[in-house]
């Protein structure tokens, strides 16, 4: 891979709804998402809700290759203990540890798991992987507990860079001050309530609507690329439609769903 290419796995596009008792389920049309999840550059896995190792590891990932797990918030389909242990069990498998980043709140579940490393993070914290950063910024949703503050996270390769907005409604003041001194290559917004307008969710929820005009305001202030990326992800079972149909009605807006097992190699244009 080039120095400035950044590599994108969805190991899960799925809101909460798509678990049933902590256990993935299928839609009526037979469809199936797990739980939010990114993979990037092959060895930064943001979020591990139920499912996601196994279905990571169908896709090709390497548990042991895994260096980071780097989480948004602490609501059960991003955050589960037994997934995280499964991980940290197969780098002591080698004598290694795994790195996990997270919201301070986290840690009296974190420190349950044997091998893994603790790194505390808040808005405006900086993460480090080799040659791939991340910044940290608030994100406008309610944690497990009010302490709780989630994130969402701007990843970054020398020229090259993308946000990842998924819990989370709107943007706060803070982040989009932050936003601006950005230029991103792409956009990966959470779209929960799909195109319901009025469904209560989006007071920590985005949807469809909400993402356009975010989508015009980051192109009006030069925080997007010309040439870039906007896919949706978190969508919900019950407010989202079908895979095919999403794709046939954003057609023509600049947005796609993202799905699950979806590639994506992002590069610096240039521009």
């Amino acid at each position: 891979m080039d120095r400035a290419e950044i590599d994108l796995l969805f190991t899960g596009t799925g809101a909460a709804d798509w678990l049933a008792d902590n256990e993935p389920v299928r839609a009526e049309n037979g469809e199936r998402r797990l739980p939010a999840s990114l993979l990037v550059d092959g060895h930064v896995l943001i979020d591990c809700g139920p499912g996601v190792v196994e279905h990571a590891a169908s896709l090709g990932l390497c548990p042991q290759k895994l260096t980071d797990v780097v989480y948004t918030h602490g609501h059960p389909d991003h955050f589960c203990v037994s997934e995280l242990q499964r991980l940290a069990c197969a780098h002591a498998s080698r004598g290694t540890l795994l790195t996990v980043h997270a919201h301070p709140v986290l840690r009296q579940d974190i420190d349950l798991v044997e091998g893994v490393v603790f790194r505390p993070v808040l808005p405006g914290g900086s993460l480090c992987f080799g040659e791939l950063s991340a910044t940290a910024l608030s994100a406008n949703h309610q944690g497990r507990t009010r302490d709780e503050q989630p994130l969402h996270y701007v990843f970054s390769k020398g020229e090259t860079a993308f946000l990842y907005a998924t819990d989370g409604a709107w943007l706060s003041r803070d982040t989009w001050t932050a936003l601006l001194q950005m230029h991103l290559d792409a956009v990966i917004w959470d779209a929960t309530t799909g195109f319901h307008k009025d469904d209560a969710r989006i007071f920590e929820h985005n949807s469809v609507q909400m993402v356009e005009l975010m989508l015009g305001a980051f192109v009006r202030a030069g925080v997007l690329k010309e040439a870039h990326t906007v896919l949706l992800t978190h969508l919900a079972r019950t407010l989202c439609p079908a895979q095919a149909d999403l794709v046939e009605a954003l057609a023509g807006t600049g947005i796609g769903p993202a799905r699950d097992g979806m590639r994506l190699v992002l590069a610096h244009n240039g521009q």
